[in-house]
């Protein structure tokens, strides 16, 4: 056999290096970096909105910014808690309340206030939970929530309820509750 004949095999063994090198590339990208032993970052916490319910200081996980409320049906005292937001503030405003409650949509109870609550600097809309207390702007009513009702525009989210409302939702229509500070 001459230097200049090709040596049968040559091309595979060839193509085996390249696909071993190649391996060993992949491999090598897969690794976990070590753990960095310096100080680290952490992203800042956003700052608080004033009049957003969402924003952090206003939220149920917060305790600052926010009123004690009851909401009395007949011997049963009910409590929550306000946010401090335009449309809360003006609820406050007009405590104590005694209004007549209805069902509306197996989901949520309502009433309307004698006067409608500012929505000064509150959101467009809002997805309330079960046990919130809001405000549909719309068509000017309290809302108590027992179930999802979903993303609406016109809702504002004023605060929610430190208790199981069982004795709320039951309720049948033209009961009347009362709205009050928190002794």
């Amino acid at each position: 056999m001459s230097p200049t004949e090709p040596v049968r095999g040559a091309p595979r063994r060839r193509w085996l290096a390249t696909l071993g090198s190649a391996m060993a590339f992949s491999l090598a990208a897969c690794t976990v970096a070590p753990e960095p032993t310096g100080p680290t970052m952490t992203a800042p916490t956003p700052a608080a909105t004033p009049g957003d319910p969402t924003s952090p200081a206003a939220t149920p996980e917060s305790a600052s910014g926010t009123t004690a409320i009851h909401v009395v049906v007949g011997e049963v005292v009910l409590q929550a808690t306000l946010w401090d937001n335009a449309a809360g503030r003006s609820l406050l405003d007009q405590l104590p309340l005694t209004l007549p409650i209805r069902d509306h949509g197996q989901q949520e109870k309502i009433s309307t206030p004698p006067h409608p609550l500012s929505m000064d600097a509150m959101p467009a809309g809002d997805d309330p939970e079960p046990l919130d207390i809001g405000y549909y702007a719309p068509d000017r009513v309290l809302v108590f929530y027992y179930a999802d009702v979903g993303y609406f525009n016109g809702i504002a989210r004023l605060g929610h309820f430190d208790t199981p409302i069982d004795t709320l939702v039951d309720l049948a229509d033209g009961t009347t509750v009362t709205i009050e500070l928190a002794k």
